[in-house]
């Protein structure tokens, strides 16, 4: 995992952009994959010229595994980095035993050998080799198991007990529109996506291999920078604020292409930006608002989007449930009218206020745009694309977005 973050981390902006834009959010799902192939093909290559040349070879190359895999999971803030070093060095001490144990088994006779075969002949050796070597891989297997089986995370248990159905919040700004309107008006059409994202479709795009696990009684907000006033917020206190609210928002992705699925509406329970500004007291020069996550991923927008009304949120629920751990539990930022990549922070612990000029976020540094200002975008549901469509009368419906502006009206033209 650290090492895909790190791949992750080093790709180019551009890359990276056409890789969300044609593999959306199973981009990331495809690293793993592709780590753990190249790295059995480079072991094979490394047993190779152990085999043919020095062992010498082999061991310097689990030195380099080793060495890569303690950088790369320690430079992880959620990751402890003396435990990260420790625990990458122990697996490649491991490699290093299993692989001087399997030459030494492929040139020596074994009980693995058939009695009928004559260990010195080759074939023999070698079929035990392979039957080492099948054990070995079980046993990495099983391990890795077990691990990933393990009992639930401190944070799946509290997002658990966690019951919101009793707060007492107003629903404003949009939510009126949705509570106006006619029941089933969206439903109604067969095809077309429902006014709401289910949080279990919802779409998700970021930079976290493994999703962190924030465990919301020992994790605090901190408020930084050109502020008055610094301070920190538990989840309790959060919880517990009068001013917490409800606000149905969409949110984009800036890769999503034209009826592209990266896109959802949710409605999000939290506490509006401004209330907890106001609280820090935000200095005069402060033009830019950073957020950062529990793994350090950042993300900037000016000061100037939280002064024009729009909805802005520190979310803790969403679809009137706590935060799914996929999208940001206990905490998040949501900024209607905004990109998620200058705006979206998920599992966030700090939010820093500074100038334009001093910081850049994430995807800045890799040459994004620094404005992210949500396009007017539409998409066309139903008939779907190479749909066949029968005679006679036919719905065309879809959606269209253009937070925090809104739609009034949507056209359609059908060619020739």
């Amino acid at each position: 995992l650290g090492m895909g973050e790190w791949i992750l981390d080093i790709t180019p902006g551009e890359v990276a952009r056409e890789s969300i834009e044609n593999l959306g959010s199973s981009g990331k799902s495809s690293l793993l994959p592709g780590i753990t192939i190249t790295a059995l093909l480079l072991g094979a290559v490394l047993g190779d010229l152990s085999k043919q040349a020095s062992s010498r070879i082999g061991i310097a190359g689990f030195v380099v595994f080793g060495l890569l895999g303690g950088f790369t999971t320690a430079r992880n803030p959620v990751s402890p980095a003396v435990a990260s070093w420790i625990w990458a060095m122990v697996a490649a001490g491991l490699g290093i035993a299993t692989l001087l144990f399997l030459l030494a088994r492929l040139h020596r006779p074994t009980r693995l050998a058939s009695f009928r075969e004559d260990p010195r002949q080759k074939s023999a050796t070698r079929r035990a080799f392979l039957s080492w070597s099948a054990g070995a891989g079980a046993v990495a297997v099983t391990g890795f198991g077990i691990a990933r089986s393990s009992g639930k995370s401190a944070a799946e248990v509290a997002r658990e007990g966690l019951d919101f159905t009793g707060l007492d919040t107003p629903a404003v700004g949009s939510t009126e529109l949705l509570e106006s309107m006619t029941p089933g008006s969206f439903d109604n059409i067969t095809g077309i996506d429902s006014y709401i994202t289910p949080n279990n479709t919802f779409y998700r795009i970021d930079t976290a291999l493994s999703v962190p696990q924030v465990d919301p009684d020992s994790w605090s907000l901190s408020f930084t920078g050109m502020v008055d006033n610094p301070y920190t917020l538990t989840f309790d206190e959060i919880l517990a604020m009068d001013e917490i609210e409800e606000h149905i928002v969409t949110l984009s992705c800036v890769s999503n292409e034209v009826g592209g699925g990266l896109v959802g509406t949710a409605n999000w329970l939290g506490v509006p930006i401004t209330a907890l500004l106001e609280r820090a007291g935000v200095q005069e020069g402060a033009t830019q608002f950073v957020g950062r996550s529990v793994d350090d991923w950042t993300a900037g927008f000016p000061t100037s989007a939280l002064d024009d009304g729009r909805t802005a949120l520190l979310a803790v629920g969403m679809n009137g449930e706590p935060l799914p751990i996929i999208h940001g539990f206990p905490a998040r930022l949501v900024v209607a009218g905004l990109y998620g990549y200058v705006s979206a922070v998920k599992w966030i612990e700090e939010i820093h206020l500074t100038t334009l000029e001093d910081f850049n976020g994430y995807w800045i540094t890799r040459g994004w745009s620094k404005d992210g200002p949500m396009k007017t975008m539409s998409r066309i549901d139903v008939p779907r694309h190479s749909a066949t469509v029968a005679s006679g009368p036919t719905a065309v419906a879809g959606v269209a977005w253009s937070p925090p502006r809104g739609i009034q009206t949507v056209e359609l033209s059908i060619d020739e």
